[in-house]
């Protein structure tokens, strides 16, 4: 057993910060003298409703989200979206456009398509070299009930930074999957009809699911019959504090406490951070002489997972992964479609993490040159 704390690069579930999970730990016995752990908290009481009402605010604050929004918290991961999406958003039409941008894009299209025609934007986007469909080749059919896509792609490492609001249809509402890369830069919530992401890249454990969803779009008449309650949004919205069953109660304690931390230093901070972790490793591995490379498009190269391969081949990548976790590393083997090597880098990895990383790989490289 580890003595010690490693650097966690998984891409979820990833590091919580430290201090989070120290006041997550005192509490764990007794929480706020009730003479209970959250985890057993009922989540109709007191105490965890202002748990679940300050997790909510806590979105709003950290976002800047518009009063024209409206902060859900669903219990599961943001996958079950990918059916969700549709038996709500649909609104009485048979087509909704979705965006292809990698892995997650194609996955949530195969959910779609049971309850609707999809119309693909654009093809899949070219290969070996990781990039995203050029604009002139993208067809959003205008019949369409909204337009799906989602902005980091965690296998591929591709990140659509600004989405061409040109393409849009008006009144057509923008759904964003940004489970990987919501918190860690600064948006227009406004822009979105529907943005969901599970917690557990920048925001806590697993468990939760935020949902920011425009008031307007949230229309009983609108809803497939075929619905299951737990997931009809208008529903839930009606409920008791907007909670239709259960929630994770510990992941939503998490959520509060991540959320308090980070909105000590502002989003700002986090992006800034962002942009400067993911510019240290993409900057060593363009300039390592081709033993480590990206194949990604640097116009879309994602600050919250860096895949890179070692030109070396398969046989020197495993050994790279081997000896990485026992110096202290986890979580670098590369998606399972992709191959390489995966830094996921969320808002709890502190730069000194990234920069034992360089180190590892600067001597890795020199000894199996």
């Amino acid at each position: 057993m580890k003595s010690e704390r490693i650097w966690n690069f998984s891409s979820g579930p990833t590091c919580i910060p430290l201090p989070v999970l120290k006041k997550a730990q005192a509490d764990l016995l007794n929480y706020k003298g009730t003479g209970m752990s959250v985890l057993e908290l009922s989540h109709r009481g007191k105490p965890f409703k202002e748990i679940w009402n300050n997790v909510r605010e806590g979105f709003k604050k950290y976002l800047n989200i518009p009063e024209t929004h409206k902060v859900m918290l669903i219990q599961d991961d943001a996958s079950m979206q990918f059916a969700a999406i549709p038996m709500n958003f649909l609104a009485g039409k048979s087509v909704a456009n979705y965006l292809i941008t990698g892995h997650w894009s194609e996955a949530c299209i195969e959910d779609a398509e049971v309850y609707c025609k999809v119309n693909k934007v654009c093809p899949s986007p070219p290969k070996p070299i990781c990039s995203i469909t050029p604009l002139e080749k993208w067809h959003v059919d205008p019949k369409g009930a909204y337009l799906h896509y989602c902005s980091n792609e965690t296998g591929d490492g591709i990140m659509l930074y600004d989405f061409p609001y040109e393409v849009l249809p008006e009144n057509m509402p923008l759904i964003c999957d940004m489970s990987s890369d919501l918190g860690s830069r600064q948006i227009d919530i406004s822009k979105f009809g529907v943005i969901y992401a599970g917690v557990q890249k920048n925001f806590g454990c697993p468990g939760v699911t935020v949902l920011i969803i425009r008031k307007d779009l949230l229309d009983k008449s609108t809803v497939l019959p075929i619905t299951p309650s737990a997931y009809n949004y208008p529903l839930i919205q009606e409920s008791d504090n907007e909670m239709y069953n259960t929630p994770v109660t510990w992941s939503c304690y998490i959520t509060e406490l991540c959320l308090d931390y980070m909105n000590e230093q502002g989003i700002k901070y986090y992006e800034n951070l962002s942009i400067e972790r993911s510019k240290l490793l993409y900057d060593f591995i363009d300039n390592s002489q081709g033993y480590y490379i990206s194949r990604v498009d640097p116009k879309f190269r994602s600050r919250n997972n860096v895949i890179f391969h070692l030109s070396k081949g398969e046989e020197i990548t495993k050994k790279f992964i081997e000896e990485s976790e026992l110096e202290g590393f986890s979580g670098l083997q590369g998606f399972k479609t992709i191959g390489g090597i995966r830094a996921s880098i969320y808002n709890a990895m502190p730069i000194e993490g990234v920069h034992k990383l360089i180190e590892f790989m600067k001597k890795f490289m020199n000894e199996n040159k």
